[in-house]
């Protein structure tokens, strides 16, 4: 869950009124909801135990991860969907609730544009022109929300005509040069790779370990340095093993056949005894300061790969991982400080970020368009900087905000 500087950094950078007070109420919600807690001891590996007590005994603060599960069966099916219905998410807790209610889905449909219609100097959203098996239809509505994701928002927008002049030219309707700006991004590296004198896991898929953070920002708001250890998963990953052809459907059946995987029908006991000793530790900067990048017409983020500040921060970590594996005994370690390099980009947001100002947002605080009238933007392009503990559960709480502010403001 984001932390109460998130919020404050939310307030500092755009001046929206998304207070931690007002905040709290939909935090606790999705907490609830999404049974969002850590694991226990008894259930994680002795290599995150390891980590977190060399951690702490050099200085450093941990923080347990969360996650968001209810009667989970330690199946290892932990991609986007569950078989069992023990991860959490909008289509377990949310979708059922809105179909009862009386939300219409139309299911395989994919949003050409919207309806954008003039009257004088005002720009109006009337509906959507959508394509649905092969063919084009409408809708109209009085109030057009858009939640499209932070890379399928900007070129909806982009399509119907509504965001950066030096990507529409002459298609133009309405103009706001923040569209696709503003972004921030989670920006990883690659994970130091290492090796202990012995086992530090016991084969047994386990999720759930300790984040540690580092903060530059005199108030923590930027530049946050987020580290982790995870053991090596052994041969395929889990959730391609319990998705295969030879897997059992459900139950105590499945539970034993990823038991048999893992335990007995593993790889060779020298390769298996090798992997057992084998953990990798990841560096991420959270939050960077400034802007990130851009994202052009088809919602591919362009950004510099080589950016001195961000390499910067990236060797930092580099450095306190060295540091702690050494503590934790490691034999051997790979990745070199000075080879650091951008990995992967994850998390994003701020694609269509809120603020109070015109001039460096897209929506108010209340995920109105500053530019288009009866449009709302109400996705992972809305909050201004990325939270620092990732991307998940603080889009959540800002879905479930904006709901609890819109349906009081326009439904109630």
């Amino acid at each position: 869950m984001p932390f109460d500087l998130d919020y404050g950094a939310y307030a500092e950078e755009t001046g929206v009124d998304w207070t931690v007070e007002k905040l709290r109420p939909a935090s606790q919600e999705i907490q609830r909801l999404f049974n969002i807690h850590g694991r226990p001891e008894s259930l994680l590996n002795p290599g995150d135990l390891l980590f977190r007590d060399s951690a702490k005994a050099l200085g450093y603060s941990v923080i347990p991860l969360t996650i968001a599960k209810r009667n989970c069966i330690a199946c290892g099916f932990c991609s986007l969907m569950c078989k069992y219905d023990a991860k959490m998410g909008p289509l377990i807790t949310h979708l059922p609730l809105a179909e009862k209610l009386g939300v219409q889905i139309i299911p395989e449909a994919e949003v050409d544009k919207l309806i954008l219609e003039k009257q004088g100097a005002r720009v109006v959203a009337k509906g959507a022109i959508y394509r649905h098996q092969g063919a084009t239809e409408s809708v109209m509505a009085d109030k057009v929300i858009v939640a499209c994701g932070v890379f399928g928002t900007p070129p909806l927008l982009f399509r119907s005509g509504y965001g950066r002049r030096d990507v529409l030219g002459s298609d133009l309707i309405v103009e706001n040069s923040n569209i696709g700006r503003n972004v921030d991004a989670k920006v990883s590296a690659p994970r130091i790779q290492a090796v202990f004198a012995e086992a530090i896991h016991d084969g047994e898929y386990r999720d759930g370990s300790f984040d540690l953070f580092q903060d530059v920002h005199p108030q923590g708001y930027f530049d946050r340095l987020q580290m982790n250890f995870r053991v090596q998963r052994l041969t395929a990953s889990p959730d391609a093993l319990a998705r295969g052809r030879t897997a059992p459907e459900f139950g105590r059946e499945h539970k034993e056949f990823m038991h048999q995987i893992y335990n007995a029908q593993g790889p060779d006991n020298a390769t298996r005894a090798a992997q057992l000793r084998r953990g990798g530790f990841g560096v991420a900067v959270v939050r960077p300061s400034g802007v990130l990048g851009v994202m052009d017409a088809y919602g591919e983020l362009q950004y510099d790969r080589k950016d001195p500040v961000l390499l910067r921060r990236l060797k930092d970590g580099y450095e306190i991982g060295h540091e702690i594996l050494k503590k934790m005994g490691a034999k051997e370690i790979s990745g070199s400080v000075d080879e650091v390099s951008v990995r992967t980009v994850a998390g994003i947001t701020g694609s269509c970020r809120a603020g109070s100002d015109r001039g460096n947002s897209v929506v108010n605080s209340d995920f109105e368009s500053h530019d288009v009238e009866n449009l709302l933007i109400c996705d992972a392009s809305s909050p201004p900087p990325i939270a620092s503990r990732g991307f998940g559960s603080p889009v959540a709480v800002f879905a479930t905000y904006a709901a609890q502010r819109l349906v009081t403001k326009y439904f109630s």
